[in-house]
């Protein structure tokens, strides 16, 4: 009563305080108000109402909203459902449709389904939500979970950018799909040139993460938290959680947005996250934290310049005298703010207005080579190739670039993507885009930090000449003579012209690509077809999963392909294509436009790119040459291309089209597209170019077998997230008939034969809806069949015969989400878990073989030297690795000879792992007697303790992995998942007993005859594994824990039985992404129960857990252990030949071991200082002076000891 009571008098109030002055500050033109949390909206608060109503009922037109993140706070059930307009969820947003201006959002961490890893599929729905919920309102909200930056033009004086810190800090699926951009230094070019447009106009910049925070995400806590819970506060402050600024992930971002914010001084940035208001400004940046709808939490108020931890509303006032106030007002008392302060007074820069007649003093050509680095002696064509160099070197005549004359004029919208080019994109009144893009590459950007400034940036540039500068203007011509869609590219001069403002430094005094970039309407275009309609890949995946009315025409998605393996263009990833679509009698239908053939007629000469080009490592990269033989390679870019939208076509359609492509590409038209190349390159390149063409052409069949004998092997097929009947009839002669339809009085919307001999498996994905599958025919046949329900409720009826008993159809759904009917000769695998029902385009991998190294150190053995393959498989659901390897000792010739096998289940089922390790002849171990008082006697010399030992070993286990990282790997690295595993394994032992060695002295030793003879053990170990770490290889942050137990069965001998347990705990402690300083720390321990076989003792040893002893120091019944190791970073070094980290480290260990019998209190100790180095990012090598009271030893490994 109460609430309602204040909702009533504060509601009548509302309009006094906030109306509009006209005082000698000036008029207020615009009003923002924001606020973050707002997902808690309850409909049934009178406060939560009055603020909506504050906000809508404003006396000011001229207003808008931004909501700061934590906007809905849905089930994972109503994402998954198909009602986007649900009142009682979000009433809220139902409210909001009675705002008249700007409504801004953005999400937050609760937005990204809590940093899940559902968060994209969660932000997508939001999106669609909130447009469904505001339909044709003025709507802002980062999209397609892209970062931003979005510019939202307010007015001539104000502009507010809208980003997603949310995706800077989401360790799973955050890939830039429609975001634009192709790298996160794009995002950072895009923010800055935006800021710089808008350099003459106030800014307001939001996102959900605060750049700087005296709340709790800051680490400020309240005395009592810090006190009772000192250690989680402490590790908040300096280590912190993912929420928490000191996290490093969320360091390393605001640190660059700082940066950025630091060059454009006054701008506002807005945030939320923290559930209080917070105003203060450091170096002419104001920071907000925007209040909460939900409030509440503590805040270091000293540090502020005005704060309030009550929930509430902020309300930004520009001024038309450029005034800027904020007023912060709490949600119990919105007619009275709590705070008001004048941030700034804004004054617009003074530009001089210039008239440019560049137009008039620009010539008509210019004579320029594409580029001059790529001439080198001909002594260095052997190993680089001699490629194109003569091409990019001649000079050629093209005409100059005139902004201000082509199309009418042309507008700057913003730089391009990438960072191999540097490139523009502009647009002509009519709303028609076009790019400009360098002809030159500039590799270094776009390669990894760990190796630039080396000799790779060389070579990677230098195999730039690989590429034909020109080749886009035959291939234009070609795709004309053939009948393809085609953009009709030029190359152009660009001038040093002041039109292009603060880009014309970059991009002056070069040679340019100039083109159409085909989007939205082209109707005027007849190499688009004339399409009005024009879209990006994942536009059309989108349209094609959500209708059966929107589809890919196949035959023109082959056609082009076909082509582009005429032209040997291996570069045709999903982002090369643009998509035209056309209204044919009701349905939708989608035709490619390739675009961006920078790679056709790529050569790969030489014996270094030779080398690169295996399969192994960067098989993409086939030459132009008379065929193709790895096919595979050749359209390694497109592999995601071709096994989404080559489905339908079977080989005749692919001969027929074979047939036609080389009827239309004629000799004639062949050697008359060589003559678009540049007149002066010609002689070099055109003749040479249309021979291999023609030889190409006449290979092509042979060529498209091949690529097509791939696809065949596993082919997806996909339905809509409607309700689809997928029809399965399995024909005499092992072919199979697969049918799609909407409804069985419409005829089918896909349909294809598969032939055994052709096809090993078929894959159907039901996606959304209430799907049938019927199946019918015999159940024998060769070929398999995966039926993936998707979600909502799917229904089979199984007419099928068996033969034989055989089940080749799988059926793969949900629990409650499948109905099955009929024959029972179907292989049901039902399962809740998310990844085995969902289809994922990308989860496409070709099998490889590489090679592998496997070396090592120690003072027992010397150096190890040796390697051999792995072999990786990938099946439905399933990653297989089989590793072969194997090394030498050159000390003691000791070797290992290894074979593993891991089978992992990508979709929550079981993993299987199977070992075979040989450790012969002689492998060296030392043995110097049990106990942990054992006295090593120097004068008889370290051989005296070397036993030499033969060693077998196989096992085999089942495991089981769960958590956030356990089947979708984040995107930097981060493990958070358990394991659990259990199994069997054989185990035999030879000890050999060399006369006069301490091993053969059972008198004194503490061993029996039999401990020497050949011992064969079998038993069932268990064991499980929590890893929550930044990096799995190299750990800088985070912990991970496994404990495990054994039982062994002696199978000679006294059949003697005993059991071994085991922990260890290894933690990480460091304090930024890039941290200079980690400290290492690892606890363990071992007991043994039962009597067991002395070389299964707990153990201690420089090789394991105790540096400087040697191996195997200590023997007993049970050990413990602790490493602790500071790992500091000196400095990173950059050379021609080698880049990376040098680093110092220094360790403490300690430990000991208990007998039966023995009473010991000692604990053994080691030291230890060394370096570290790690190449390019990719291993570490370390080498340490290890010492304790009886030794001192020089070790040095492949990566750290834990």
């Amino acid at each position: 009563m109460k609430k309602i009571f204040l909702f009533l008098i504060a509601f009548t109030s509302i309009y006094r305080p906030f109306a509009q002055t006209n005082n000698s500050n000036g008029e207020v033109s615009f009003s923002l108000f924001m606020i973050g949390n707002c997902g808690k909206f309850k409909n049934t608060d009178p406060e939560h109402q009055l603020l909506l109503e504050t906000i809508i009922n404003f006396n000011n037109n001229k207003k808008g909203v931004i909501f700061l993140g934590n906007n809905l706070y849905p089930s994972l059930s109503e994402v998954f459902s198909e009602n986007l307009e649900n009142k009682q969820a979000h009433p809220h947003l139902d409210r909001l449709r009675q705002f008249n201006g700007p409504i801004c959002f953005v999400p937050g961490w609760t937005d990204w389904s809590f940093g899940t890893p559902n968060g994209k599929e969660m932000i997508k729905w939001e999106y669609k939500t909130i447009h469904t919920h505001l339909k044709n309102k003025e709507v802002y909200m980062p999209d397609w979970g892209c970062p931003g930056p979005l510019e939202v033009p307010v007015n001539d004086s104000l502009t507010i950018i809208l980003l997603d810190t949310q995706w800077w800090l989401h360790p799973f699926d955050t890939r830039f799909g429609k975001c634009d951009l192709e790298n996160e230094s794009d995002f950072w070019t895009n923010l800055r040139d935006l800021l710089r447009l808008n350099r003459n106009k106030q800014v307001v910049m939001a996102g959900y993460h605060p750049v700087v925070s005296y709340g709790e995400f800051g680490g400020y806590f309240p005395l009592a938290k810090q006190l009772l819970a000192f250690p989680v506060a402490v590790y908040r402050k300096t280590l912190g959680t993912r929420l928490d600024l000191a996290h490093p992930e969320y360091a390393a971002f605001r640190e660059n947005l700082n940066a950025v914010l630091l060059e454009f001084p006054n701008v506002i940035y807005a945030s939320s996250h923290e559930r209080n208001f917070q105003y203060f400004s450091e170096n002419n940046i104001h920071y907000i934290i925007g209040g909460s709808l939900i409030g509440g939490r503590y805040l270091k108020n000293k540090k502020t310049n005005c704060s309030s931890q009550s929930p509430g509303l902020v309300r930004l006032d520009f001024c038309a005298d450029g005034q800027v106030k904020l007023q912060f007002l709490p949600l119990d008392r919105l007619h009275e703010p709590d705070c008001e302060t004048t941030l700034y007074t804004y004054q617009a820069e003074q530009v001089e207005e210039k008239t440019h007649t560049i137009s008039e003093l620009l010539p008509d050509s210019m004579l320029k080579e594409a580029s001059r680095q790529y001439q080198i002696p001909e002594r260095g064509w052997k190993w680089m190739g001699k490629n194109y160099r003569d091409v990019w070197a001649e000079p050629v005549k093209v005409p100059v670039f005139d902004v201000g004359r082509e199309h009418g004029g042309l507008e700057i919208v913003k730089r391009g993507g990438g960072q191999q080019t540097q490139s523009l994109r502009l647009e002509a009144n009519n709303g028609q885009q076009y790019t400009l893009r360098s002809i030159e590459k500039f590799v270094e950007g776009a390669l990894p930090d760990e190796v630039r400034n080396t000799f790779a940036v060389d070579v990677v540039q230098d195999n730039i000449s690989a590429s034909n500068p020109y080749a886009s203007l035959v291939v234009a011509q070609l795709a004309d003579a053939a009948g393809l869609m085609h953009t009709n590219p030029k190359i152009v001069y660009v001038p040093r012209d002041p039109r292009l403002g603060e880009y014309m430094e970059d991009l002056a005094g070069r040679l340019f690509l100039y083109e159409e970039r085909p989007d939205g309407d082209w109707s005027d275009q007849k190499s688009f077809g004339y399409s009005s309609h024009i879209v990006g890949t994942d536009d059309v995946l989108e349209e094609i999963e959500d209708s059966p009315e929107h589809r890919v025409d196949q035959q023109a998605v082959l056609e082009a392909r076909l082509f582009d393996t005429f032209i040997n263009d291996w570069d045709r990833h999903d982002d090369q294509w643009r998509w035209a679509s056309f209204n044919e009698n009701g349905q939708i239908r989608y035709r490619p436009i390739p675009r961006d053939r920078d790679q056709a007629f790529y050569v790969n000469e030489g014996i270094l790119p030779w080398l690169v080009s295996r399969k192994w490592l960067m098989p993409k990269i086939q030459g132009f040459t008379p065929t193709t033989e790895n096919m595979d390679g050749l359209t390694f870019n497109a592999r995601y291309f071709d096994r989404t939208f080559l489905t339908e076509p079977d080989w005749r359609d692919w001969k027929k089209m074979v047939d036609s492509l080389k009827t239309r590409l004629t000799e004639e038209n062949i050697r008359t597209a060589v003559l678009a190349f540049p007149k002066e390159v010609q002689p070099y390149c055109a003749e040479q170019t249309a021979e291999i063409l023609l030889k190409r052409k006449e290979n092509l069949e042979e060529m498209a077998r091949r690529h097509y004998l791939s696809l065949a092997k596993i082919v997806d097929i996909v339905g809509t997230n409607e309700d689809d009947i997928f029809n399965i009839k399995q024909k005499e002669n092992n072919e199979t008939e697969i049918s799609l339809y909407r409804s069985n009085d419409k005829p089918p919307y896909y349909q294809r034969t598969f032939s055994a001999e052709e096809t090993r498996e078929i894959r159907l994905y039901g996606l959304d809806g209430k799907d049938v599958f019927e199946i019918e025919g015999n159940a024998g046949n060769k070929i398999k069949i995966r039926v993936i329900g998707g979600k909502g409720k799917d229904f089979f009826l199984n007419q099928s015969t068996a033969k034989y008993g055989r089940k080749n159809i799988h059926v793969y759904d949900t629990r409650s989400g499948v109905v099955l009917q009929g024959k029972t000769n179907l292989k049901p695998h039902l399962s809740d878990c998310k990844m085995m029902n969902e289809y994922n385009r990308m989860n496409f991998h070709h099998n490889v073989v590489s090679p592998g190294i496997f070396t090592g150190y120690n003072l027992d053995d010397g150096v190890f030297i040796g390697g051999g393959p792995v072999f990786n498989n990938f099946k439905f659901r399933r990653h297989d690795t089989h590793t072969l390897k194997a090394n030498l000792a050159s000390r003691t010739t000791a070797f290992n000879a290894l074979y593993n096998y891991q089978s992992m289940s990508q979709a929550g089922g079981f993993d299987h792992h199977a070992t075979i390790e040989l450790k012969a002849p002689d492998y060296a171990m030392n043995y110097f007697g049990m106990g942990n008082k054992i006295i090593k006697d120097d004068a008889l010399g370290d051989q005296h303790y070397r036993l030499r030992i033969n060693q077998l070993y196989m096992n085999y286990a089942i495991g089981k992995r769960w958590g956030k990282t356990a089947f979708q790997p984040s995107d930097n690295g981060q493990t958070n998942e358990h394991e659990l595993r259990a199994g069997a394994f054989i185990n035999h032992s030879d000890v050999e007993a060399y006369h006069g060695r301490f091993i053969a002295d059972l008198e004194h030793n503490g061993l029996q005859p039999e401990d020497l003879s050949g011992q064969w053990h079998t038993g069932f170990a268990l064991q499980y594994t929590y890893s929550n770490l930044d990096y799995e290889n190299n750990p800088r942050r985070g912990y991970r824990f496994s404990t495990g137990a054994s039982q062994y069965i002696q199978l000679n001998g006294e059949n003697e039985h005993f059991a071994k347990i085991n922990a260890d705990l290894r933690a990480y402690l460091s304090f930024t992404k890039d941290p200079r300083t980690v400290l290492a720390i690892r606890l363990g321990g071992t007991k043994l129960f039962g009597n067991y076989y002395f070389a299964e003792a707990a153990k201690l040893g420089g090789k394991t857990n105790l540096r400087g002893y040697l191996a195997d120091r200590f023997y007993g019944d049970g050990a413990i252990w602790q490493n602790t190791e500071l790992r500091f970073k000196l400095f990173n070094f950059s050379s021609y030949l080698l880049n990376g980290e040098i680093g110092i480290l220094g360790f403490h260990d300690s430990g000991r071991v208990w007998l039966s019998g023995e009473h010991s209190s000692r604990w053994h100790k080691g030291y230890g200082a060394g370096f570290w180095l790690s190449p390019f990012g990719m291993t570490i090598f370390t080498a340490s002076y290890n010492w304790s009271r009886e030794d001192q030893m020089v070790q040095a490994t492949l990566n750290f000891k834990f």
